[in-house]
């Protein structure tokens, strides 16, 4: 596996064939993608660069203020590439379609993944985002709500153990163990 880190204000950790954890927000979490058509652009920005960059997405969340991702990248270096091209591509959309002309995203933060466990809390983690944050209300719901990979997650994991990793994390609250532990980089604007 070949590191790099990358040259900006903050240090962050480029690996090759790696899987990474993928936070991106909005700008004062101002709720800019309320809509199913403007979470739509989100989730074209992710296939398209999973197209590009031929990255595997094991998870991802769409919300009205952040996305999350979990994903396995070839070429550490095109990790910017592909968040330049989710956040900008998302933010130029938006701002074109919708008339905002405003600086949509603060950022993301990454995490690596570096185990299997780690791997299964942040999976259950995403998975489980939109009953976190509300926009669903129960497991029924989520597997109807389009923004999540929850529903394609069935297709290779049993439901009953889904749901019970999915509850555990939410006990958990994974996102404050997580930054405790080693806060996420934090990458810099990516919205033009």
């Amino acid at each position: 596996m070949s590191v790099r880190v990358s040259v900006n204000p903050m240090p962050h950790l480029l690996a090759d064939n790696a899987t990474y954890f993928i936070t991106a927000r909005t700008l004062c979490k101002i709720h800019y993608f309320d809509t199913f058509n403007k979470k739509q652009i989100v989730l074209d920005q992710i296939k398209r660069a999973q197209k590009k960059f031929q990255i595997k997405i094991y998870a991802f969340a769409i919300l009205n203020n952040h996305y999350h991702l979990l994903i396995e990248i070839l070429q550490g270096a095109d990790l910017p590439k592909v968040m330049q091209l989710i956040s900008g591509g998302s933010s130029f959309l938006l701002n074109k379609n919708c008339q905002i002309k405003k600086n949509i995203w603060r950022g993301y933060w990454d995490k690596l993944i570096k185990n299997e466990d780690m791997f299964i809390k942040v999976y259950a983690y995403i998975l489980g985002n939109p009953l976190k944050h509300k926009v669903v209300k129960n497991f029924f719901e989520l597997k109807k709500y389009k923004f999540c990979s929850f529903r394609q997650a069935l297709k290779y994991k049993n439901e009953k153990l889904l749901k019970e990793w999915i509850l555990n994390i939410m006990a958990l609250k994974l996102d404050e163990e997580l930054y405790k532990q080693n806060p996420f980089v934090y990458y810099g604007d990516t919205s033009d």
